[in-house]
């Protein structure tokens, strides 16, 4: 279980914040839950219950995938804990034979965004990704968030190239 704890003040006020970044459980379920409600919300898209079913509650029960899901939680000065990020991530054995993790989502609660979670994530995700054997690291960045590529490359990431969708039914809808 990766645990690892980092301290910054919120508020710029002299209580501090406490988070700490660790693997994912069943019994996050509900706050991971939130989190998607709010990307999917930010994306103005509808929440599909069957794929937060497929993609992430089923990843949880498997002890290994498990293992690519972290959460940033905050603990407050009474010892309570709420889940404040998410960082799904995978790793496969890429065909000419090197571990290659792959960053797929990152998700901050809206209250969070912009005090730095989301660098904490991804700095404890890519520590966890090479001690589990990755060798390359590679971040999905969408389009929309191009304006975000200088802030990856600072953290280490270069841009190598672009990676086209296709999707079907966009086809059809551009045809009409």
């Amino acid at each position: 279980m990766l645990v690892i704890i980092f301290l910054f003040d919120y508020n710029r006020k002299s209580t501090m914040s406490e988070i700490k970044v660790r693997t994912a459980s069943i019994a996050d379920i509900r706050a991971i839950r939130e989190l998607m409600l709010q990307l999917y919300d930010y994306y103005g898209i509808s929440f599909n219950e069957k794929r937060f079913e497929w993609g992430i509650k089923k990843r949880l029960k498997d002890r290994l995938q498990r293992e690519g899901i972290l959460v940033a939680e905050n603990i407050t000065e009474v010892g309570k804990s709420f889940i404040v990020g998410l960082l799904i991530a995978e790793i496969l054995v890429n065909p000419v034979g090197e571990g290659e993790a792959r960053i797929t989502a990152i998700v901050v609660n809206n209250q969070y965004r912009n005090k730095g979670v989301g660098h904490f994530l991804v700095e404890n995700a890519i520590e966890h990704l090479e001690k589990m054997g990755a060798e390359v690291i590679k971040l999905d960045l969408e389009e929309e968030f191009i304006k975000m590529l200088p802030y990856f490359k600072n953290m280490g990431f270069r841009s190598r190239y672009r990676v086209l969708i296709y999707t079907p039914d966009q086809i059809k809808k551009e045809d009409n």
